[in-house]
């Protein structure tokens, strides 16, 4: 899916312990281990959430990078306390693109600013290509 999503989870994360406290409680998603996953067979084997950080979609990395870096500066204590947080076993920002039919290659590169600041916490910086449908290439 186009956009970024940032994802936190683990298997002793204590998912609402941290939540409650949180200035991301009002748009962070929550999942628990055990739950059914709604797109998947097989429950979920963590506890965690996630944020829609970008809805910027399409083939548009950049507009999703300044969006991910302004979300990691706007949230710098938040991304504090939870890396400190015991049980987290990995935090990531998927960016999300779309593959269209008439693209053989293409070049992705992630800025020095946003590996810094993702690095500097722990969290992996994912791009996921998605092949776009017929009608929408």
């Amino acid at each position: 899916m186009p956009g970024c999503i940032f994802r936190v989870a683990g298997e002793n994360f204590d998912v609402d312990g941290f939540i409650a406290e949180s200035c991301w409680k009002d748009f962070a998603e929550i999942y628990h281990k055990g739950e059914q996953q709604s797109f998947r067979a097989e429950p979920h084997v963590r506890s965690g959430f996630q944020i829609s950080v970008s809805d910027i979609g399409e083939h548009e990395l950049e507009p999703q990078i300044q969006d991910t870096i302004d979300f990691l500066t706007e949230y710098s204590a938040e991304f504090q306390r939870l890396m400190n947080y015991p049980g987290i076993e990995y935090a990531d920002f998927d960016i999300g693109l779309f593959f269209t039919k008439d693209m053989v290659m293409k070049t992705l590169s992630i800025p020095p600013a946003l590996s810094k600041l993702a690095g500097e916490l722990g969290c992996i910086i994912m791009l996921s290509i998605y092949r776009a449908s017929v009608d929408e290439t």
